[in-house]
């Protein structure tokens, strides 16, 4: 049996295509907007029209007597993927970010959120306008508005990749 190995180059391959992963479960702290976790898009990445970003986020709601906020965050642009008083929830987020322009983009978010019988699913388009000659924060925030109870919504997964044409 032959194994294969991977050269230095392949593996800065993979770090250029798959620059961000985080495993690291965290929830919100207290009852304001929290930040989960953070990509930060260096400058010029997406310095081609065409090209593009691909987000994937994966997390859980607990506790159906709180009202849970989530969010995306695109820069500036901001998407409320849910407000909910369920429990036992599981969710995941796609977002899809296209260069149109300098400082103009198409983004589509498509979110599920799961329970036995019981199902969300949204998909939600947009036109951010970030100055992409500067780096873009991209985030998931959540927020407990009930109280201060913390960990009621959690994220577990965050995943970038670079979609080249």
């Amino acid at each position: 049996m032959t194994r294969k190995t991977r050269s230095l180059s392949d593996l800065a391959d993979a770090k250029r295509n798959y620059p961000f992963l985080d495993l690291t479960t965290v929830g919100n702290t207290d009852g304001s907007e929290n930040v989960l976790m953070t990509y930060t898009m260096a400058a010029d990445e997406l310095d081609i029209d065409g090209k593009g970003l691909k987000i994937v986020a994966t997390g859980s709601y607990l506790d159906a007597a709180k009202t849970k906020v989530l969010k995306f965050y695109f820069g500036s642009t901001v998407i409320t993927l849910e407000t909910n008083g369920l429990d036992a929830k599981v969710w995941i987020a796609t977002a899809y970010i296209f260069r149109t322009g300098a400082t103009t983009q198409k983004l589509v978010v498509e979110y599920h959120g799961f329970k036995s019988g019981n199902t969300s699913d949204f998909v939600y388009v947009a036109t951010p306008a970030e100055t992409l000659s500067g780096a873009v924060i991209v985030k998931f925030t959540a927020e407990n508005t009930t109280d201060a109870t913390a960990d009621v919504l959690k994220q577990d997964i965050m995943m970038a990749e670079f979609l080249h044409t």
